[in-house]
């Protein structure tokens, strides 16, 4: 593949994970302030359908393709300055807390059960913050130097 394919590829990603994460990141904002609010009952199965289809699978693929050019990236971000590497931390470092959260509240659910929403939307303002820092690493990635 060429270096000029490479950046085109680049640039998409860092579009569609600029897009999903500030949505992502908002959206669990919003939950964060409301899940203090009275919630309506379960919508039932359309309701659990709705979610997977439109929230749960794009997310969970944006992540498996994320965890891919995480590991990618990697001989190049060890070529690369600070700020790039530091970028590169945080995105790992956001992966394992979008994972990790969900885990620690389905383990805590039985002896705190209100916490556990509150770990799920922290999971996705992690996950949120995650898309964003990918779409920075592409960025930065379409962005380098040219080799000479």
């Amino acid at each position: 593949m060429t270096s000029k394919a490479r950046s085109l590829i680049a640039m998409f990603g860092a579009l569609v994970y600029a897009l999903a994460g500030v949505r992502l990141v908002l959206s669990s904002i919003a939950g964060l302030i409301g899940s203090t609010l009275p919630s309506p009952g379960s919508g039932g199965i359309g309701f659990v359908t709705e979610t997977v289809d439109v929230i749960v699978v794009p997310y969970f693929l944006l992540a498996i393709a994320s965890v891919v050019g995480n590991r990618m990236l990697v001989p190049w971000v060890k070529r690369s300055d600070p700020l790039v590497r530091t970028i590169h931390y945080g995105h790992t470092l956001t992966l394992i807390l979008a994972f990790a959260l969900p885990l620690i509240g389905t383990i805590t659910f039985g002896s705190r059960p209100g916490t556990m929403s509150i770990l799920f939307l922290s999971s996705g303002l992690s996950l949120g913050a995650h898309f964003l820092l990918a779409a920075a690493l592409l960025g930065t990635y379409v962005l380098r130097p040219a080799r000479t």
